[in-house]
Protein backbone atom coordinates (compact mmCIF):
# COMPACT_ATOMS: atom_id res chain seq x y z
CA UNK A 1 0.00 0.00 0.00
CA UNK A 2 1.28 3.67 -0.69
CA UNK A 3 2.03 6.14 1.57
CA UNK A 4 -0.04 9.59 1.31
CA UNK A 5 1.86 12.90 1.21
CA UNK A 6 2.18 14.52 4.49
CA UNK A 7 3.26 17.84 2.85
CA UNK A 8 3.37 19.03 -0.20
CA UNK A 9 5.11 22.13 -1.45
CA UNK A 10 2.70 23.72 -4.81
CA UNK A 11 4.59 26.08 -7.23
CA UNK A 12 1.95 27.79 -8.97
CA UNK A 13 1.55 31.34 -9.72
CA UNK A 14 -1.79 31.34 -10.95
CA UNK A 15 -4.80 31.65 -8.40
CA UNK A 16 -7.52 29.79 -10.26
CA UNK A 17 -4.71 26.85 -10.57
CA UNK A 18 -3.78 27.10 -7.79
CA UNK A 19 -7.40 26.84 -6.15
CA UNK A 20 -7.78 24.06 -8.44
CA UNK A 21 -5.09 21.80 -6.95
CA UNK A 22 -6.08 23.11 -2.96
CA UNK A 23 -9.43 22.30 -3.84
CA UNK A 24 -8.37 19.05 -5.23
CA UNK A 25 -6.71 17.64 -2.87
CA UNK A 26 -9.04 19.00 0.11
CA UNK A 27 -12.07 17.12 -1.94
CA UNK A 28 -9.26 13.73 -1.50
CA UNK A 29 -10.16 11.57 0.96
CA UNK A 30 -6.49 9.88 1.13
CA UNK A 31 -4.92 13.15 1.91
CA UNK A 32 -5.00 14.64 5.33
CA UNK A 33 -1.39 16.71 4.92
CA UNK A 34 -0.54 20.33 4.37
CA UNK A 35 0.22 22.39 1.69
CA UNK A 36 2.72 25.05 1.13
CA UNK A 37 2.19 27.31 -2.11
CA UNK A 38 5.04 30.00 -3.46
CA UNK A 39 4.87 31.78 -6.22
CA UNK A 40 8.20 31.55 -7.73
CA UNK A 41 11.29 29.17 -8.67
CA UNK A 42 12.91 31.76 -5.79
CA UNK A 43 10.74 31.17 -3.53
CA UNK A 44 10.69 27.44 -4.09
CA UNK A 45 14.38 26.68 -3.60
CA UNK A 46 14.20 29.08 -0.30
CA UNK A 47 11.06 26.75 0.56
CA UNK A 48 12.90 23.20 -0.10
CA UNK A 49 16.35 24.68 1.35
CA UNK A 50 14.39 25.71 5.08
CA UNK A 51 11.63 22.99 5.55
CA UNK A 52 10.86 19.26 4.82
CA UNK A 53 8.58 18.12 2.25
CA UNK A 54 7.62 14.94 0.43
CA UNK A 55 7.07 16.42 -3.16
CA UNK A 56 7.02 19.03 -5.00
CA UNK A 57 4.31 19.97 -7.28
CA UNK A 58 5.47 22.28 -9.90
CA UNK A 59 3.93 24.63 -12.50
CA UNK A 60 6.14 25.05 -15.57
CA UNK A 61 5.90 28.67 -16.31
CA UNK A 62 6.83 30.58 -13.25
CA UNK A 63 7.50 34.33 -13.21
CA UNK A 64 11.39 33.58 -12.92
CA UNK A 65 11.68 30.30 -15.18
CA UNK A 66 9.91 29.06 -17.95
CA UNK A 67 9.01 25.54 -19.55
CA UNK A 68 11.63 22.56 -18.94
CA UNK A 69 14.26 25.24 -16.99
CA UNK A 70 11.81 24.93 -14.24
CA UNK A 71 12.37 20.98 -14.28
CA UNK A 72 16.06 21.46 -14.90
CA UNK A 73 16.24 23.89 -11.83
CA UNK A 74 14.05 22.05 -9.57
CA UNK A 75 16.29 18.80 -10.29
CA UNK A 76 19.49 20.76 -8.86
CA UNK A 77 17.75 22.32 -6.08
CA UNK A 78 16.15 19.21 -4.23
CA UNK A 79 16.36 15.51 -4.28
CA UNK A 80 12.50 15.11 -3.87
CA UNK A 81 9.86 13.61 -6.04
CA UNK A 82 9.00 16.51 -8.49
CA UNK A 83 5.40 15.89 -9.93
CA UNK A 84 4.77 18.42 -13.22
CA UNK A 85 1.60 19.96 -13.66
CA UNK A 86 1.34 20.55 -17.94
CA UNK A 87 -1.24 21.93 -20.33
CA UNK A 88 -2.32 19.17 -22.71
CA UNK A 89 1.17 18.89 -24.59
CA UNK A 90 2.48 14.80 -23.89
CA UNK A 91 5.50 15.97 -25.44
CA UNK A 92 6.60 18.43 -22.82
CA UNK A 93 5.45 15.90 -19.85
CA UNK A 94 7.63 13.37 -21.31
CA UNK A 95 10.69 15.71 -21.81
CA UNK A 96 10.19 16.46 -17.84
CA UNK A 97 10.21 13.19 -16.99
CA UNK A 98 13.80 12.85 -19.46
CA UNK A 99 15.15 15.79 -17.11
CA UNK A 100 14.22 13.96 -13.91
CA UNK A 101 10.83 14.85 -12.49
CA UNK A 102 8.88 11.97 -11.49
CA UNK A 103 5.25 12.51 -13.09
CA UNK A 104 3.25 14.85 -15.04
CA UNK A 105 -0.27 15.59 -14.99
CA UNK A 106 -2.03 17.47 -17.26
CA UNK A 107 -4.05 20.38 -15.31
CA UNK A 108 -7.24 19.21 -17.51
CA UNK A 109 -7.27 16.15 -15.73
CA UNK A 110 -7.17 17.32 -11.91
CA UNK A 111 -10.41 17.30 -11.02
CA UNK A 112 -10.78 13.85 -12.32
CA UNK A 113 -8.03 12.14 -10.73
CA UNK A 114 -7.61 11.30 -6.84
CA UNK A 115 -4.11 14.00 -6.96
CA UNK A 116 -2.78 12.32 -3.75
CA UNK A 117 -2.45 8.71 -5.34
CA UNK A 118 -1.30 10.36 -8.46
CA UNK A 119 1.64 12.21 -5.85
CA UNK A 120 1.57 9.14 -3.82
CA UNK A 121 2.61 6.67 -7.26
CA UNK A 122 5.11 9.67 -8.58
CA UNK A 123 6.62 9.49 -4.60
CA UNK A 124 6.72 5.79 -4.72
CA UNK A 125 8.10 4.88 -8.22
CA UNK A 126 10.87 7.70 -7.53
CA UNK A 127 11.84 5.43 -4.27
CA UNK A 128 12.00 2.62 -6.49
CA UNK A 129 14.03 4.48 -8.92
CA UNK A 130 16.48 5.79 -6.42
CA UNK A 131 16.69 2.68 -4.26
CA UNK A 132 17.61 0.72 -8.02
CA UNK A 133 20.11 4.01 -8.45
CA UNK A 134 21.88 2.99 -5.55
CA UNK A 135 22.12 -0.67 -5.99
CA UNK A 136 23.54 0.14 -9.63
CA UNK A 137 26.34 2.70 -8.23
CA UNK A 138 26.99 -0.12 -5.22
CA UNK A 139 27.03 -2.95 -7.56
CA UNK A 140 29.50 -0.47 -10.08
CA UNK A 141 32.06 -0.19 -7.09
CA UNK A 142 31.67 -3.74 -6.49
CA UNK A 143 32.89 -4.60 -9.72
CA UNK A 144 35.58 -1.88 -9.95
CA UNK A 145 36.74 -3.86 -6.91
CA UNK A 146 36.64 -7.40 -7.99
CA UNK A 147 38.46 -5.94 -11.38
CA UNK A 148 41.13 -4.53 -9.56
CA UNK A 149 41.08 -7.33 -7.49
CA UNK A 150 41.49 -9.42 -10.43
CA UNK A 151 44.31 -7.41 -12.15
CA UNK A 152 46.23 -7.17 -8.77
CA UNK A 153 45.74 -10.93 -9.22
CA UNK A 154 47.00 -11.31 -12.46
CA UNK A 155 49.80 -8.77 -12.22
CA UNK A 156 50.69 -10.74 -9.12
CA UNK A 157 51.11 -14.32 -10.89
CA UNK A 158 52.66 -12.25 -13.73
CA UNK A 159 55.19 -10.48 -11.20
CA UNK A 160 56.29 -13.74 -9.20
CA UNK A 161 56.46 -15.99 -12.82
CA UNK A 162 59.08 -13.70 -14.49
CA UNK A 163 61.10 -13.34 -10.65
CA UNK A 164 60.91 -17.39 -10.85
CA UNK A 165 62.80 -17.46 -14.19
CA UNK A 166 65.71 -15.66 -13.59
CA UNK A 167 66.83 -17.71 -10.56
CA UNK A 168 65.85 -21.28 -12.23
CA UNK A 169 67.46 -20.12 -16.18
CA UNK A 170 70.90 -19.57 -13.35
CA UNK A 171 70.46 -23.07 -11.39
CA UNK A 172 69.93 -24.57 -14.72
CA UNK A 173 72.70 -23.22 -16.27
CA UNK A 174 75.03 -23.93 -13.85
CA UNK A 175 73.80 -27.35 -13.21
CA UNK A 176 74.72 -28.07 -16.74
CA UNK A 177 78.14 -26.12 -16.50
CA UNK A 178 79.17 -28.80 -13.97
CA UNK A 179 77.91 -31.91 -15.39
CA UNK A 180 79.86 -30.67 -18.35
CA UNK A 181 82.95 -30.77 -16.21
CA UNK A 182 83.95 -27.33 -17.04
CA UNK A 183 85.16 -27.14 -13.03
CA UNK A 184 86.76 -30.34 -13.17
CA UNK A 185 85.84 -34.16 -13.86
CA UNK A 186 82.85 -35.94 -11.86
CA UNK A 187 82.03 -39.28 -11.34
CA UNK A 188 78.71 -41.21 -13.12
CA UNK A 189 76.74 -40.69 -9.56
CA UNK A 190 77.26 -36.73 -9.56
CA UNK A 191 76.50 -36.75 -13.21
CA UNK A 192 73.30 -38.31 -12.50
CA UNK A 193 72.35 -36.70 -9.59
CA UNK A 194 72.99 -33.38 -12.11
CA UNK A 195 71.18 -34.90 -14.64
CA UNK A 196 67.88 -35.13 -12.22
CA UNK A 197 68.99 -31.66 -11.24
CA UNK A 198 68.60 -30.34 -14.60
CA UNK A 199 65.14 -32.13 -15.65
CA UNK A 200 63.57 -31.11 -11.90
CA UNK A 201 64.61 -27.41 -12.75
CA UNK A 202 62.91 -27.61 -16.41
CA UNK A 203 59.83 -29.22 -14.84
CA UNK A 204 59.63 -26.00 -12.75
CA UNK A 205 60.12 -23.63 -15.28
CA UNK A 206 56.99 -25.42 -17.18
CA UNK A 207 55.12 -25.16 -13.97
CA UNK A 208 55.76 -21.28 -14.24
CA UNK A 209 55.21 -20.77 -17.98
CA UNK A 210 51.89 -23.17 -16.62
CA UNK A 211 50.87 -20.25 -14.06
CA UNK A 212 51.14 -17.74 -16.43
CA UNK A 213 49.33 -18.93 -19.40
CA UNK A 214 46.63 -20.37 -17.52
CA UNK A 215 46.55 -16.87 -15.87
CA UNK A 216 46.76 -14.75 -19.26
CA UNK A 217 44.15 -17.12 -20.50
CA UNK A 218 41.69 -16.54 -18.07
CA UNK A 219 41.98 -12.94 -18.31
CA UNK A 220 41.67 -12.91 -21.90
CA UNK A 221 45.09 -11.54 -22.28
CA UNK A 222 46.30 -14.50 -25.27
CA UNK A 223 45.78 -13.17 -28.53
CA UNK A 224 45.66 -15.69 -31.81
CA UNK A 225 46.91 -15.70 -35.03
CA UNK A 226 45.67 -17.85 -37.15
CA UNK A 227 47.26 -18.58 -40.83
CA UNK A 228 47.87 -21.31 -43.56
CA UNK A 229 50.87 -22.42 -41.63
CA UNK A 230 52.76 -25.85 -42.57
CA UNK A 231 52.85 -29.01 -40.22
CA UNK A 232 56.18 -29.89 -40.61
CA UNK A 233 58.29 -27.74 -39.21
CA UNK A 234 55.81 -27.06 -36.13
CA UNK A 235 56.66 -30.58 -35.25
CA UNK A 236 60.60 -30.20 -35.92
CA UNK A 237 60.80 -27.24 -33.79
CA UNK A 238 58.71 -29.23 -30.77
CA UNK A 239 61.22 -32.08 -31.67
CA UNK A 240 64.27 -30.00 -30.80
CA UNK A 241 62.71 -28.96 -27.27
CA UNK A 242 62.24 -32.03 -26.17
CA UNK A 243 64.31 -34.55 -27.29
CA UNK A 244 66.87 -34.38 -24.51
CA UNK A 245 63.88 -35.17 -21.76
CA UNK A 246 63.14 -38.56 -24.21
CA UNK A 247 66.57 -38.87 -23.97
CA UNK A 248 67.38 -38.74 -20.56
CA UNK A 249 64.54 -41.26 -19.56
CA UNK A 250 66.12 -43.45 -22.42
CA UNK A 251 62.30 -43.23 -24.26
CA UNK A 252 62.23 -43.81 -28.01
CA UNK A 253 60.62 -40.99 -29.42
CA UNK A 254 59.46 -41.34 -33.50
CA UNK A 255 57.82 -39.32 -35.92
CA UNK A 256 55.36 -40.81 -38.50
CA UNK A 257 55.85 -39.45 -42.27
CA UNK A 258 53.75 -36.05 -42.91
CA UNK A 259 51.68 -35.87 -45.63
CA UNK A 260 53.67 -33.77 -48.37
CA UNK A 261 52.44 -29.93 -48.35
CA UNK A 262 50.18 -30.27 -45.33
CA UNK A 263 49.11 -26.98 -43.93
CA UNK A 264 46.57 -26.24 -41.65
CA UNK A 265 45.00 -23.20 -40.66
CA UNK A 266 46.14 -22.32 -37.11
CA UNK A 267 48.59 -19.88 -34.92
CA UNK A 268 52.18 -21.92 -35.66
CA UNK A 269 53.03 -20.67 -32.36
CA UNK A 270 49.89 -21.72 -30.27
CA UNK A 271 50.14 -25.11 -31.55
CA UNK A 272 53.40 -25.85 -30.98
CA UNK A 273 52.83 -25.22 -27.14
CA UNK A 274 50.10 -27.73 -27.33
CA UNK A 275 52.17 -30.24 -29.15
CA UNK A 276 55.23 -29.71 -26.53
CA UNK A 277 52.56 -29.80 -23.90
CA UNK A 278 51.54 -33.30 -24.97
CA UNK A 279 55.13 -34.78 -25.57
CA UNK A 280 56.17 -33.56 -22.60
CA UNK A 281 53.54 -34.92 -20.56
CA UNK A 282 53.85 -38.25 -22.46
CA UNK A 283 57.71 -38.15 -21.64
CA UNK A 284 56.86 -37.81 -17.91
CA UNK A 285 54.33 -40.65 -17.52
CA UNK A 286 55.98 -43.05 -20.07
CA UNK A 287 58.10 -45.48 -18.46
CA UNK A 288 61.57 -45.84 -19.39
CA UNK A 289 62.35 -47.46 -22.19
CA UNK A 290 58.98 -46.83 -23.68
CA UNK A 291 58.25 -45.23 -26.75
CA UNK A 292 56.60 -42.45 -28.07
CA UNK A 293 54.87 -41.57 -31.86
CA UNK A 294 53.89 -38.40 -33.33
CA UNK A 295 51.26 -38.47 -36.21
CA UNK A 296 49.97 -36.29 -38.73
CA UNK A 297 46.91 -37.22 -40.49
CA UNK A 298 44.39 -35.55 -42.85
CA UNK A 299 40.37 -37.12 -42.49
CA UNK A 300 37.07 -35.11 -43.90
CA UNK A 301 36.06 -33.80 -40.56
CA UNK A 302 35.42 -30.28 -40.38
CA UNK A 303 38.54 -30.27 -38.73
CA UNK A 304 40.34 -31.49 -41.87
CA UNK A 305 44.21 -32.23 -40.21
CA UNK A 306 44.94 -34.46 -36.74
CA UNK A 307 48.06 -34.10 -34.97
CA UNK A 308 48.39 -37.33 -32.43
CA UNK A 309 50.68 -38.41 -30.02
CA UNK A 310 50.19 -41.64 -28.79
CA UNK A 311 52.36 -43.80 -26.12
CA UNK A 312 52.44 -46.90 -24.26
CA UNK A 313 52.42 -45.52 -21.04
CA UNK A 314 49.92 -46.60 -18.13
CA UNK A 315 46.91 -45.46 -19.60
CA UNK A 316 44.02 -43.22 -18.17
CA UNK A 317 40.75 -44.28 -16.37
CA UNK A 318 37.62 -43.35 -17.90
CA UNK A 319 36.78 -41.65 -14.66
CA UNK A 320 39.82 -39.57 -15.44
CA UNK A 321 39.54 -38.94 -19.01
CA UNK A 322 36.23 -37.49 -18.56
CA UNK A 323 37.70 -34.36 -16.50
CA UNK A 324 41.52 -34.61 -17.71
CA UNK A 325 40.83 -30.92 -19.13
CA UNK A 326 39.69 -29.47 -16.48
CA UNK A 327 42.12 -27.14 -14.28
CA UNK A 328 43.76 -28.59 -11.43
CA UNK A 329 43.54 -32.14 -12.95
CA UNK A 330 46.52 -34.48 -12.91
CA UNK A 331 47.03 -37.97 -14.11
CA UNK A 332 49.14 -40.68 -11.72
CA UNK A 333 51.62 -43.48 -13.52
CA UNK A 334 51.44 -46.93 -12.24
CA UNK A 335 55.16 -47.50 -11.12
CA UNK A 336 56.01 -43.70 -10.01
CA UNK A 337 54.67 -41.77 -7.04
CA UNK A 338 52.81 -38.55 -7.65
CA UNK A 339 55.57 -36.55 -6.58
CA UNK A 340 57.86 -37.81 -8.90
CA UNK A 341 55.53 -36.21 -11.12
CA UNK A 342 54.79 -33.31 -9.47
CA UNK A 343 52.87 -30.54 -11.12
CA UNK A 344 49.64 -27.77 -10.74
CA UNK A 345 48.07 -29.94 -13.19
CA UNK A 346 47.07 -26.87 -15.42
CA UNK A 347 49.49 -28.10 -18.53
CA UNK A 348 46.38 -30.19 -20.51
CA UNK A 349 43.11 -27.26 -19.56
CA UNK A 350 45.80 -25.08 -21.10
CA UNK A 351 46.50 -27.20 -24.17
CA UNK A 352 42.82 -27.19 -24.31
CA UNK A 353 41.76 -23.65 -24.21
CA UNK A 354 44.68 -22.67 -26.84
CA UNK A 355 43.51 -25.50 -29.10
CA UNK A 356 40.26 -23.96 -29.13
CA UNK A 357 41.93 -20.91 -29.69
CA UNK A 358 43.27 -22.40 -33.06
CA UNK A 359 39.82 -23.02 -33.80
CA UNK A 360 40.29 -26.35 -32.84
CA UNK A 361 39.91 -29.43 -30.42
CA UNK A 362 41.46 -31.44 -28.44
CA UNK A 363 40.46 -35.49 -27.63
CA UNK A 364 41.56 -37.98 -25.73
CA UNK A 365 41.84 -42.31 -26.50
CA UNK A 366 43.02 -44.55 -23.66
CA UNK A 367 42.60 -47.26 -21.89
CA UNK A 368 44.48 -48.51 -19.06
CA UNK A 369 47.62 -50.34 -19.54
CA UNK A 370 47.72 -49.57 -23.17
CA UNK A 371 48.70 -45.90 -23.33
CA UNK A 372 46.88 -42.72 -24.49
CA UNK A 373 46.89 -41.14 -27.48
CA UNK A 374 46.15 -37.04 -27.54
CA UNK A 375 45.04 -35.99 -30.68
CA UNK A 376 44.88 -32.21 -32.07
CA UNK A 377 42.05 -31.39 -34.68
CA UNK A 378 42.52 -28.53 -37.20
CA UNK A 379 41.08 -27.00 -39.71
CA UNK A 380 42.46 -27.25 -43.22
CA UNK A 381 43.39 -24.50 -45.58
CA UNK A 382 39.98 -24.95 -47.42
CA UNK A 383 37.18 -22.03 -47.14
CA UNK A 384 34.97 -24.34 -46.33
CA UNK A 385 37.20 -26.30 -43.32
CA UNK A 386 38.14 -23.01 -42.04
CA UNK A 387 34.07 -21.67 -42.05
CA UNK A 388 32.80 -25.57 -40.52
CA UNK A 389 35.36 -24.91 -37.59
CA UNK A 390 34.64 -21.83 -36.72
CA UNK A 391 30.71 -22.51 -36.32
CA UNK A 392 32.00 -25.37 -34.37
CA UNK A 393 34.52 -24.22 -31.96
CA UNK A 394 33.07 -20.24 -31.72
CA UNK A 395 29.60 -19.99 -32.95
CA UNK A 396 28.04 -22.81 -31.82
CA UNK A 397 29.08 -22.33 -28.20
CA UNK A 398 28.09 -19.03 -28.16
CA UNK A 399 24.70 -16.98 -27.46
CA UNK A 400 25.03 -14.79 -30.35
CA UNK A 401 21.80 -14.45 -32.86
CA UNK A 402 23.00 -12.30 -35.50
CA UNK A 403 25.98 -12.63 -38.19
CA UNK A 404 28.40 -9.83 -39.14
CA UNK A 405 30.42 -9.39 -42.17
CA UNK A 406 33.28 -6.99 -41.85
CA UNK A 407 35.48 -5.74 -44.66
CA UNK A 408 38.87 -3.99 -43.70
CA UNK A 409 40.98 -2.55 -46.47
CA UNK A 410 44.15 0.01 -46.65
CA UNK A 411 43.37 2.74 -48.80
CA UNK A 412 45.70 2.39 -52.34
CA UNK A 413 48.40 5.23 -52.27
CA UNK A 414 48.49 7.77 -54.90
CA UNK A 415 52.52 5.90 -55.78
CA UNK A 416 51.82 2.06 -56.45
CA UNK A 417 55.82 1.58 -55.13
CA UNK A 418 54.97 3.58 -51.65
CA UNK A 419 54.39 1.00 -49.40
CA UNK A 420 53.01 2.62 -45.62
CA UNK A 421 54.91 0.96 -42.82
CA UNK A 422 51.68 0.90 -40.68
CA UNK A 423 49.39 -1.61 -43.02
CA UNK A 424 51.72 -4.12 -42.01
CA UNK A 425 50.65 -3.62 -38.31
CA UNK A 426 47.05 -4.13 -39.42
CA UNK A 427 46.47 -7.83 -39.43
CA UNK A 428 48.14 -7.76 -35.93
CA UNK A 429 46.22 -5.04 -34.60
CA UNK A 430 42.79 -6.31 -35.96
CA UNK A 431 44.21 -9.99 -34.12
CA UNK A 432 44.65 -8.21 -30.90
CA UNK A 433 41.21 -6.00 -30.98
CA UNK A 434 39.03 -8.69 -31.93
CA UNK A 435 40.46 -11.26 -30.50
CA UNK A 436 39.86 -14.91 -30.52
CA UNK A 437 35.78 -14.65 -31.28
CA UNK A 438 36.32 -13.69 -34.88
CA UNK A 439 37.29 -14.86 -37.89
CA UNK A 440 39.91 -13.16 -39.62
CA UNK A 441 40.74 -13.74 -43.23
CA UNK A 442 43.36 -11.81 -45.59
CA UNK A 443 41.30 -11.61 -49.18
CA UNK A 444 44.30 -9.84 -50.76
CA UNK A 445 47.09 -7.90 -49.43
CA UNK A 446 45.82 -5.04 -47.32
CA UNK A 447 42.33 -6.45 -47.03
CA UNK A 448 40.45 -8.00 -44.72
CA UNK A 449 37.18 -9.99 -44.34
CA UNK A 450 36.30 -10.51 -41.24
CA UNK A 451 33.03 -12.73 -39.74
CA UNK A 452 31.81 -12.90 -36.04
CA UNK A 453 28.87 -12.96 -33.99
CA UNK A 454 27.30 -10.36 -31.82
CA UNK A 455 23.67 -10.87 -29.81
CA UNK A 456 21.55 -7.79 -30.05
CA UNK A 457 23.97 -5.00 -30.52
CA UNK A 458 24.33 -2.98 -33.27
CA UNK A 459 27.29 -3.78 -35.53
CA UNK A 460 28.32 -0.53 -35.56
CA UNK A 461 29.81 -0.70 -32.29
CA UNK A 462 32.52 -2.20 -33.51
CA UNK A 463 33.59 -0.39 -36.54
CA UNK A 464 33.60 2.85 -34.23
CA UNK A 465 35.58 0.65 -31.31
CA UNK A 466 38.05 -0.46 -34.44
CA UNK A 467 37.83 3.09 -35.95
CA UNK A 468 39.24 5.09 -32.50
CA UNK A 469 41.68 2.02 -31.34
CA UNK A 470 43.48 2.17 -35.26
CA UNK A 471 43.51 6.09 -34.40
CA UNK A 472 45.38 5.96 -31.20
CA UNK A 473 47.81 2.89 -32.49
CA UNK A 474 48.65 5.18 -35.22
CA UNK A 475 48.47 8.64 -33.14
CA UNK A 476 51.75 9.39 -34.52
CA UNK A 477 51.21 8.97 -38.34
CA UNK A 478 48.25 10.69 -39.20
CA UNK A 479 48.14 9.82 -43.13
CA UNK A 480 47.86 5.82 -41.88
CA UNK A 481 45.24 6.05 -39.82
CA UNK A 482 43.58 8.02 -42.92
CA UNK A 483 44.74 4.83 -45.07
CA UNK A 484 42.54 2.33 -43.66
CA UNK A 485 38.77 1.77 -44.13
CA UNK A 486 36.38 -0.38 -41.39
CA UNK A 487 33.14 -1.05 -42.86
CA UNK A 488 29.93 -3.46 -42.15
CA UNK A 489 29.76 -5.38 -45.30
CA UNK A 490 26.48 -7.82 -44.71
CA UNK A 491 24.55 -9.14 -41.36
CA UNK A 492 22.26 -12.14 -41.51
CA UNK A 493 20.75 -14.62 -38.27
CA UNK A 494 22.54 -16.87 -37.24
CA UNK A 495 19.67 -19.90 -38.00
CA UNK A 496 21.90 -23.18 -39.18
CA UNK A 497 25.08 -24.61 -39.78
CA UNK A 498 24.32 -24.87 -43.43
CA UNK A 499 22.61 -21.51 -43.51
CA UNK A 500 25.96 -20.04 -41.68
CA UNK A 501 28.03 -21.47 -44.48
CA UNK A 502 26.29 -20.79 -47.52
CA UNK A 503 26.17 -16.92 -45.86
CA UNK A 504 30.05 -17.16 -44.98
CA UNK A 505 31.28 -18.54 -48.38
CA UNK A 506 29.28 -15.55 -49.93
CA UNK A 507 31.11 -12.84 -47.81
CA UNK A 508 34.35 -14.29 -48.35
CA UNK A 509 33.92 -15.04 -52.24
CA UNK A 510 32.08 -12.03 -52.93
CA UNK A 511 29.27 -14.37 -54.90
CA UNK A 512 26.22 -13.48 -56.31
CA UNK A 513 22.57 -15.28 -56.08
CA UNK A 514 23.08 -15.43 -60.07
CA UNK A 515 26.86 -15.88 -60.17
CA UNK A 516 27.27 -19.59 -61.80
CA UNK A 517 30.16 -20.03 -60.19
CA UNK A 518 28.05 -20.00 -56.58
CA UNK A 519 27.72 -23.15 -55.49
CA UNK A 520 23.69 -23.98 -55.29
CA UNK A 521 23.71 -24.79 -51.85
CA UNK A 522 25.17 -21.14 -51.15
CA UNK A 523 22.69 -19.85 -53.15
CA UNK A 524 19.61 -21.58 -52.09
CA UNK A 525 20.78 -20.72 -48.33
CA UNK A 526 21.15 -16.61 -48.26
CA UNK A 527 17.06 -16.56 -49.80
CA UNK A 528 16.31 -17.21 -46.06
CA UNK A 529 18.57 -14.85 -44.06
CA UNK A 530 17.43 -11.77 -42.51
CA UNK A 531 19.70 -8.97 -43.96
CA UNK A 532 20.22 -5.33 -43.07
CA UNK A 533 22.63 -2.86 -44.09
CA UNK A 534 24.44 -0.55 -42.27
Amino acid sequence: MFTTPKSILLVEDCPIDREMVERALSHDRLFNGSICCVDTLAEAIRELDSKDYDAVLSDLNLPDSRKLDTVSKLVDATDLPIVVLTCDSMDIGVNAIRLGASDFIPKSDIDKVLLSKAIAFSIERYNINRSLHDSNSQLEKANQRLQKLCQTSYEFVDDVSHEFRTPLTVIREFASLIKEGIDGPINNKQSSRLETLISRTDDLARMVDDLLDSSRLRSELITVSRRDNAITPVIENVLELVEQDARRKQIQLNIADVPDEMFAFCDSEKLGRVLTNLVTNAIKFTQPGGKILIKAECSDSPWNHTLSVIDNGPGISKELASKIFSRFQQGETLNESRSSCHGFGLGLSIANALSKLNLGKLTLESKIGHGSKFSIHLAGTSLSSKLSAFHETVLDSSNCKQLVALNVETRKTESPDSRDPQQGCLEKFLNDQLGAEALILERTPGQFRILFGMTDSNPRVVVDMLEAAWSVATVDTPKSAQSVKFAVSDTSCLESKDQFLGWATCQITDACDHDSRTPAWCRVKRSSQCKTTY
